[in-house]
């Protein structure tokens, strides 16, 4: 299985549209559960994205009373 490792989120769309059935890793847990339990196969590729800085960032906005959580945030931060 190739891996990617994107940077920006434009690289993540570009790679996206190469090759749409890729899959997004975003710190692995669960996915890495289920490949080593033989319940997932990924055999396209797996594009990384904990180093897509846009990804690894919260913020919340009072006016709309919503909380945006990156797909990058870890649990402790």
């Amino acid at each position: 299985m190739p891996v990617a490792i994107a940077f920006t989120l434009d690289e993540v769309v570009r790679l996206l549209a190469d090759q749409p059935d890729a899959t997004l890793l975003a710190g692995g847990t669960d996915a890495m559960v289920e490949i080593n339990d033989g319940h997932r196969r990924p055999d396209d590729l797996v594009i990384a994205l904990n180093r897509v800085a846009e990804l690894r960032s919260g913020r919340h906005d009072p006016s709309t009373a919503t909380v945006t959580i990156g797909a990058a945030v870890t649990y402790t931060e």
